[in-house]
């Protein structure tokens, strides 16, 4: 029974964690820049938010030799070393197709376990800038679920322990009268 409350307890608090990583997103690409000074501006913003969140961005033109992209030095390194990644590559692809896309894995970043979402940079005429990959801290995801786990363990163990003290033991008052 406890393994089966925890596996739903887990999902549901999962998929809330993905609905606010979401938000995040959401809420920091609701002023759309154009230029680039807005762009510096949007990466600062979200580099100033509560959380280690960090974000990069991509500019469209960056394929034929553009622009650069445009974040932190972590997030810089992290271009570096997974632009030739095969969920790097999808999740660009998304954002040119104007959808969002999370990575499946956490990805250490800079030290910090990351979820990883690529977003479409729409400007207010509709077009596409290019892609912010956004760097979203898991640590306190994953600390509250090894809670989960250790209290949902623990949970199990004392529920066998009770139920096998009174599988195995014999009250002599009530057994053999």
């Amino acid at each position: 029974v406890t393994g089966w409350v925890y596996v739903n307890l887990r999902s549901s608090f999962l998929k809330l964690m993905d609905t606010d990583f979401e938000s995040v997103v959401s809420s920091a690409l609701s002023v759309t820049p154009d230029s680039g000074e807005e762009i510096d501006k949007l990466v600062a913003n979200v580099a100033n938010t509560p959380g280690d969140t960090q974000v990069l961005f991509i500019p469209t033109d960056n394929t034929d030799g553009g622009k650069t992209p445009v974040g932190s030095e972590t997030m810089l390194g992290f271009y570096k070393a997974y632009a030739a990644a095969d969920f790097y590559k999808k999740g660009v692809e998304s954002a040119s197709y104007e959808e969002k896309y999370r990575a499946p894995d956490i990805i250490d970043i800079g030290g910090i376990p990351s979820v990883i979402i690529f977003a479409p940079v729409i400007n207010d005429q509709g077009n596409l800038l290019g892609t912010a990959v956004f760097a979203l801290d898991y640590s306190a995801v994953q600390d509250h679920l090894s809670l989960m786990m250790l209290l949902f363990g623990s949970a199990t163990l004392l529920f066998a322990t009770v139920l096998a003290i009174l599988l195995f033991s014999r009250d002599v008052t009530t057994a053999f009268s």
